[in-house]
């Protein structure tokens, strides 16, 4: 237990680095608001994609295991899913807009399932 936080410092970071961007997008310049609050969790999932990206990139340009070519797929499979995990934000926004408050969460957890599954993946292979 005492090295608990040192021995998974790995898996801590990007969820502090998460926590910091949504504290500072729902603070900075604007009030604190249910809508925002709202609005920001939809945003999470490009963010949490973008995270995924920057840590395949990462073991793509490093390549001291080996996984160079496996992280070069996995940035493509990344950029992939950041297009689908953007246009299904933009449509999350919409049927907020629109009140269709029922599809948009099955959307957006349908988002977060592909962002979360891939900075999971991306974790695992550092």
């Amino acid at each position: 237990m005492k090295y608990f936080v040192q021995d998974n410092i790995t898996t801590f970071i990007p969820f502090v680095i998460l926590g910091i961007s949504v504290i500072i997008k729902l603070s900075a310049n604007r009030d604190v608001s249910v809508v925002n609050c709202v609005v920001s969790i939809m945003e999470l999932p490009v963010d949490i994609t973008v995270l995924a990206f920057s840590f395949f990139s990462a073991i793509a340009i490093s390549d001291t295991n080996g996984n160079g070519d496996y992280g070069v797929f996995c940035c493509l499979l990344t950029c992939a899913s950041l297009t689908v995990v953007v246009v299904l934000w933009r449509i999350t926004q919409k049927l907020f807009d629109l009140r269709l408050n029922l599809y948009m969460i099955l959307l957006c957890c349908l988002n977060y399932a592909i962002s979360i599954r891939l900075l999971i993946h991306s974790i695992n292979i550092l």
